[in-house]
């Protein structure tokens, strides 16, 4: 899709991350159909939460297309711990693309499609990120000028607490003020309340906030977390085979899959939840290789138990915050050949034209295991520990040379197992 915002829109083109050169180039659509030129909302937009897709409806009753501003290396620039984000890079056009749907905009498909009749008026949820070691000193008349006049927004819309401008210096009333002086429509949004999430301080009256999201995923509160979100908390990891990982090793497409506990879960003993391998769960048996950016880190065993293989991994393999210590009930997904830069929005699409099946895993295409629900994970101090059966069907499945011995384990978390 082109940078006027006319046709269908693409998952490449829903989230953009600008460098220090190019930062200032007009948003998708600003000079396009009324009903695609972009209203921005304004926000950090972490946990992309109820509160978030808030902001979206509100930008787009504004008449135009929602496009969440944010911005990157806050962190660095004010000195803030670095942590992981509770949305992977590769997951927020699938989310986006979620809220497009719900708010009766113009979702992407995540296939080529030619533009038709209406295409000029297609309408996407999308997200630009700002440097922002590039836009911290300014003033709050000057960011807004760079909204409408450098970025080309057709609106505004903000939180009722939101703050911008060097040293925070402006408030939403100035956000309004501002606005309407350059043209541009504005509206401040009340906060969404978390309707009792919680029973640790967070009430009816508690706003949804991605740093509660955070307390309760540390909780291992995956319940209450999918609430505030509006979906279930999804868990992603870079994974690669390490060495001792032969065919003998790998179930045949279409076959059997290993037996005991290790499709449906991992099975007591195998892992205590706080991150201590047992002894009992047997001997090491090649190694399935974690990483952040596609690139190697150290192997870390697949452990065995009941005549099948878990597998371990390790804590740098994971794409976003992990919940607390504790085992727990997912709907398992394994993407073989793809790796942290590629979008789950157009691998999903892709698993769900080619499969034959109901959704079980025993239609899944070539290069995916698609969903299985109820799947037992365990995560603790040594990393995530999942079965290995579905993993190693569909790196079997897709062959190494097209996988090249890589995948993405995709979780979406269902519930806390146990009450710990």
């Amino acid at each position: 899709m082109d940078s006027s915002g006319g046709g269908t829109p693409s998952p490449e083109g829903l989230v953009q991350r600008c460098a220090a050169l190019d930062w200032r180039r007009p948003l998708p659509g600003h000079d396009g159909h009324p009903a695609a030129r972009p209203v921005v909302a304004l926000g950090k937009f972490d946990a992309l939460h109820r509160g978030h897709m808030a902001l979206a409806a509100a930008a787009a009753s504004l008449g135009g297309s929602p496009l969440l501003l944010s911005f990157s290396g806050m962190a660095e620039v004010l000195g803030w711990p670095q942590r992981l984000p509770l949305v992977p890079p590769c997951d927020r056009s699938r989310v986006l693309n979620l809220w497009a749907r719900e708010l009766g905009l113009s979702p992407c498909s995540g296939k080529e499609q030619q533009p038709g009749p209406s295409a000029a008026a297609d309408r996407a949820v999308r997200q630009r990120y700002i440097p922002f070691a590039a836009i911290r000193s300014l003033s709050p008349e000057a960011f807004v000028a760079l909204l409408a006049r450098d970025l080309g927004a057709a609106g505004v819309v903000a939180g009722v607490n939101y703050r911008f401008g060097y040293k925070a210096a402006g408030d939403v009333e100035a956000l309004q003020r501002l606005a309407a002086e350059a043209g541009m429509p504005c509206r401040a949004v009340e906060l969404v309340a978390a309707c009792g999430a919680g029973s640790d301080g967070g009430g009816a009256d508690a706003p949804v906030s991605s740093s509660r999201i955070r307390e309760l995923l540390a909780a291992g509160s995956v319940g209450e977390v999918a609430a505030l979100l509006g979906r279930p908390y999804r868990l992603v990891a870079a994974v690669k085979l390490g060495p001792g990982m032969g065919p003998q090793r790998r179930a045949e497409p279409g076959g059997s899959e290993a037996s005991g506990s290790c499709d449906s879960g991992v099975g007591s003993g195998s892992f205590d939840g706080v991150g201590e391998s047992s002894s009992s769960c047997g001997a090491p048996a090649g190694g399935v290789t974690s990483s952040m950016d596609g690139s190697e880190s150290e192997a870390v065993p697949l452990l065995l138990r009941d005549g099948g293989a878990a597998a371990l991994v390790a804590p740098e393999g994971l794409l976003n915050a992990a919940p607390g210590a504790g085992r727990y009930s997912a709907a398992l997904m394994v993407h073989a050949g793809a790796g942290p830069a590629d979008e789950l929005l157009l691998l999903e699409a892709a698993c769900d034209s080619q499969a034959a099946g109901e959704g079980d895993g025993s239609g899944c295409s070539a290069a995916t295991c698609w969903p299985r629900p109820g799947v037992e994970v365990v995560l603790g101090r040594d990393g995530l520990l999942l079965p290995s059966a579905p993993l190693l069907r569909a790196l079997a499945a897709a062959g190494e040379g097209a996988s090249g011995g890589r995948a993405l384990v995709v979780l979406d978390l269902e519930r806390r197992l146990g009450g710990a």
